[in-house]
């Protein structure tokens, strides 16, 4: 069968799809000293190339079986190619360093190449793999969670579903709990339903919905992405439309992790909480009752007049 898409946010698919106003998918291939292929995927904004920046992150699966050296040779190679294709200006936003060690490698040479980081951001995630079981996991939690989730498997039955994604009334279901939840805080889900059935299309095997049930009644749901072998990514996540009077989230939470753990998934990531625009202390506080350790995630600037400077000398 295919290949598994190590994780989607670095595939040209993934930008063909994207709603971001006047953008276009731009892709080339970059060789290493060894005549390694590596296909960089991103999106166009007139003269700047984005790697990332409507996405979660951006690392293209190649950087991950490469030695230091020709990692260096990718990042100035993504340089000369914009340059060729009239770009002045290259964004880059990486994973958070619990996604691979490679990640150091490549932010290494971004900045040894005169990238600057324009933004910081602090990530949060679950390290699945320290739990044998939800059981486990909940035993370690602050003495506060591990009260709210005693009371509420006392007090009610829960049941986790993930969704076919062939079913849209399921996806449908999924969406609007989700938008619900976010226009309660006078927000709105960054994408369209139509764009979420683009992704379940293009990408089934590394996109998981998920309904969390209460006492049979329908009460949050979330939309995740698999990454890697051995990760699952929390793109969105909320309860709307219920009489608890206590969250659902954490027993959804813990529910989430029995998933992973059954599944030999070793980090649930929660993704950014806060940014340098966006400090959100409570989100922060509740990640870190629900188990969460940290994780810095910064995107990266190649400024203009550096290309056009390195254009005139040729």
């Amino acid at each position: 069968g295919k290949a598994s898409v190590e994780n989607i946010f670095s595939t040209r698919g993934y930008y063909e799809a994207s709603e971001v106003g006047e953008a276009e998918a731009l892709s080339f291939n970059v060789l290493t000293a060894d005549k390694t292929v590596v296909p960089i995927h991103g999106q166009r904004i007139e003269d700047t190339l984005r790697l990332g920046l409507s996405a979660p992150f951006w690392f293209c699966p190649e950087l991950l079986n490469l030695d230091f050296d020709s990692v260096g040779s990718v990042v100035r190679s993504i340089i000369e190619n914009s340059v060729e294709n009239g770009i002045r200006e290259i964004w880059v936003k990486t994973p958070p360093s619990y996604y691979a060690t490679a990640v150091d490698d490549f932010e290494y040479h971004l900045s040894r190449e005169k990238f600057d980081v324009v933004n910081t951001a602090l990530c949060q995630a679950i390290r699945c793999d320290a739990f044998q079981s939800s059981l486990v996991y909940e035993s370690s939690l602050k003495s506060a969670s591990k009260r709210l989730l005693r009371r509420f498997s006392e007090m009610h039955s829960f049941q986790l579903r993930d969704c076919s994604l062939d079913c849209e009334r399921e996806v449908a279901d999924v969406y609007k709990l989700i938008n619900n939840n976010r226009s309660k805080k006078a927000m709105t889900l960054k994408y369209s339903f139509d764009y979420l059935k683009e992704l379940t299309t293009r990408y089934r095997e590394r996109l998981r919905l998920f309904k969390f049930f209460v006492d049979d009644n329908y009460v949050a749901a979330a939309i995740c992405h698999l990454v890697g072998e051995d990760k699952m990514y929390v793109a969105a996540w909320g309860d709307f439309g219920h009489a608890l009077n206590k969250s659902p989230m954490y027993k959804f939470c813990s529910s989430l992790v029995e998933y992973c753990v059954d599944r030999d998934i070793g980090l649930l990531d929660f993704g950014v909480s806060s940014d340098r625009s966006t400090y959100t202390p409570a989100l922060i506080k509740f990640k870190e009752n629900i188990g969460c350790c940290s994780s810095l995630q910064r995107t990266y600037k190649y400024a203009s007049h550096r290309i056009s400077c390195e254009v005139r000398a040729q």
